[in-house]
C-alpha cells in the first residue's frame, strides 16, 4: 500500500474494513503515509486501525502535515514536530514487531524487508523515514512484489500502488486494487479545520469502497 496523507485516511477506512472481512495477510509492504496503517494493521487488525487514527488525529500529526503546501507556516510549525514521539502513542510497534504479519517498509528508493527491521524502536524510526521520503518510483514496489510473490500462490490486494505496478504470475488468484476515490480533493487545510467533517469523510468513503468490494466478491 501507499500514499499521501489525504489516501491514507481513505486507506485506513478501507482497512478497517478488510481487516474484518478477509483473512489475516502473511506479509504487509507499504511506503509514505500509508506505512502508519501497515503498523498499525500489523499490530491489531481493525481495532488498532480505528483506535490508532484516533489518537493521530488528536495529535498534531494532521495539523503539521496539513500545512506543508504552506511553506512559510511550515518552516515554522515543521521543526517542533517530533513524528516518532506521535506514531509512538499511536502505534503499539513492540506488537508490530511480535506479530505474525510480516512487515516490509520503503523510505524513498530504499527498500527493508522484514528481516531487516532489528527492534520497535527501529519499526518507529522506518515509518517516519517511508512518510519524510516518500517514493513513487516503481523499482520499489516491483522488488515488493517480487518478495510477495515468494510466499508462494495467493492473491494480493493493492491500496494506492501505481496502476502501472502489475502483481507477478505467482500470484494466481486475481489481484484487487482499491485506491482512493473521491468526487473532489480536499484541500489540505480543510483537514485542520474544526467541523468541516473531511477527515470523518474520506474514512467512511474508504469503508464504503471496501464494503463495496467485498460485497462483489462474494458474488463471483
Amino acid at each position: 500500500m501507499h500514499g499521501d496523507l489525504v489516501q491514507s485516511l481513505y486507506q485506513a477506512g478501507a482497512l478497517s474494513v478488510l481487516a474484518r472481512g478477509l483473512p489475516q495477510p502473511q506479509a504487509v509492504f507499504a511506503g509514505g503515509f500509508a506505512a502508519i496503517n501497515a503498523c498499525l494493521l500489523c499490530a491489531g487488525g481493525a481495532k488498532a486501525i480505528e483506535r490508532g487514527w484516533e489518537k493521530l488525529r488528536s495529535s498534531r500529526l494532521l495539523f503539521d502535515s496539513g500545512l506543508q503546501g504552506l511553506p512559510v507556516v511550515a518552516a515554522m510549525l515543521g521543526a517542533h514536530t517530533d513524528l516518532e514521539d506521535v506514531l509512538g502513542q499511536a502505534v503499539d510497534f513492540e506488537a508490530v514487531c511480535a506479530s505474525p504479519v510480516e512487515l516490509h517498509l520503503s523510505a524513498g528508493n530504499v527498500y527493508f524487508s522484514a528481516e531487516l527491521i532489528e527492534s520497535a524502536q527501529h519499526a518507529r524510526a522506518l515509518t517516519v523515514a517511508a512518510i519524510q521520503e516518500s517514493s513513487h518510483g516503481e523499482g520499489v514496489w516491483n522488488k515488493a512484489m517480487e518478495e510477495a510473490a515468494g510466499f508462494g500462490p495467493g492473491s494480493a490486494l493493492l491500496v494506492g500502488v501505481p496502476e502501472t505496478v502489475e502483481a507477478p504470475a505467482e500470484i494466481s488468484i486475481p489481484t484487487a486494487r482499491i485506491n482512493y476515490q473521491t468526487h473532489e480533493r480536499p484541500r489540505m487545510l480543510e483537514l485542520i479545520l474544526p467541523g468541516c467533517g473531511v477527515v470523518e469523510r474520506l474514512i467512511n468513503d474508504g469503508r464504503r469502497a471496501a464494503e463495496r468490494w467485498l460485497r462483489y466478491n462474494e458474488r463471483r
